[in-house]
């Protein structure tokens, strides 16, 4: 009769246990975020993922759905390409930004090549070429990625080109062989605008957009 008893009252707990902890709200956590490789982030202009240091400058990212001048300069790129997000694409010109000027400075070719157009790439690998003949070496950080703006699009048959102002907090210094500083200030933050464009081909599967030219404003 004892068993019985006992039996019933760990039934009965058993199912206020279910009762409380079984039951799905709809709020719980789901399963953990993928964890973001940098040195696979691509310009993509659809489903992108940000990078932590993407999400931490979102506030810094103007939204371009409500402004109808952005809107109507980024009109051609999305007459020819539906799948096109302003948006998206703000943000991952951010991390490019961030990837190619300290992988250029690190010398990191394999992380540069895949971002670059032909003429571009020829020119910094060629730079780095130099620096390193020279023994010299260069040290660049983002310390912050102020604004980032498109301010000019366009479509040539299947060739899509925007371009974008950064405008950013730069901390940069170059080294002699010797481990001489021969130019910038490892201890001094620098403002620095640069206008970069990056292209396209509408008709293409690859979603990726490549730096194509690059200026720097005084």
């Amino acid at each position: 009769m004892d068993i019985i008893i006992l039996a019933m009252v760990a039934v009965f707990i058993a199912l206020r246990l279910y009762s409380v902890l079984g039951r799905h709200t709809g709020n719980e956590p789901g399963p953990a975020d993928k964890p973001i490789n940098i040195g696979e982030l691509s310009l993509r202009n659809a489903d992108r993922q940000e990078t932590p240091a993407q999400q931490v400058q979102s506030a810094d990212v103007v939204d371009l759905h409500p402004d109808p001048a952005l809107k109507a300069i980024v009109a051609p790129i999305m007459a020819a390409d539906r799948s096109f997000d302003p948006q998206g694409f703000v943000g991952g010109a951010g991390g490019a930004y961030e990837m190619i000027i300290e992988a250029f400075a690190q010398g990191d070719r394999e992380t540069l090549s895949p971002l670059l157009g032909d003429d571009v790439r020829d020119g910094f690998l060629a730079a780095i070429d130099d620096r390193e003949a020279a023994g010299q070496t260069m040290e660049t950080k983002l310390v912050d990625l102020v604004s980032t703006e498109i301010v000019e699009a366009a479509v040539d048959g299947r060739m899509a080109e925007i371009t974008v102002r950064f405008e950013a907090e730069i901390i940069s210094a170059l080294r002699d062989s010797e481990d001489r500083i021969i130019d910038g200030n490892p201890s001094d933050v620098e403002v620095v605008r640069d206008v970069w464009t990056f292209a396209r081909d509408v008709k293409s599967r690859d979603p990726n957009w490549l730096l194509v030219a690059t200026q720097r404003e005084e």
